[in-house]
């Protein structure tokens, strides 16, 4: 699907955008490594919770090449509609993966937060890092993989046609 959409955007339009910006062309690349490794980093980051996810992401660039539009699209994955839900199932994840008791009654106000921080942020963290590291290893292996049948299946069907 992305390489199909990349296909509609007119090269000098973007240069356009590119140079009006002063943007480097070379982080908004699609091609399968730069889309992987975009999801990759998207995905680690969007299921980190940090403040400042954007900005994280956009610190990855000094250390990998990948797509950065992509990239920050998917840190919007953890918005204020989605992360209750997220941040919970990584508390989860992270008290069962501690085997630490589960007898907090859950209330939804910031008193009862601010008083029960420190049983929460260690599962919560811990959960975290393993459901980030998980999800975006397993996005990567999903988009690389997707990606490539996409090209067997278009040199495919130029072949037989």
């Amino acid at each position: 699907m992305i390489r199909k959409f990349s296909r509609g955007i007119s090269p000098e339009r973007f240069d356009r955008f590119l140079r009006s910006y002063n943007l480097s062309g070379g982080y908004f690349t699609v091609n399968r490594r730069m889309v992987s490794r975009a999801v990759l980093v998207g995905l680690f980051f969007a299921l980190l919770p940090l403040p400042g996810q954007m900005f994280f992401v956009a610190a990855m660039t000094l250390v990998i090449r990948f797509n950065v539009a992509i990239a920050l699209a998917l840190v919007w994955l953890t918005n204020p509609v989605t992360m209750p839900f997220i941040f919970y199932f990584e508390y989860e994840l992270g008290r069962r993966l501690l085997m630490t008791g589960g007898d907090l009654a859950i209330e939804l106000d910031m008193s009862w937060f601010m008083a029960n921080y420190d049983h929460i942020v260690i599962p919560l963290y811990v959960g975290a890092a393993v459901a980030a590291t998980v999800s975006a290893l397993v996005g990567y292996l999903l988009t690389d993989r997707a990606w490539v049948r996409s090209v067997r299946r278009d040199f495919a069907r130029r072949r037989d046609a």
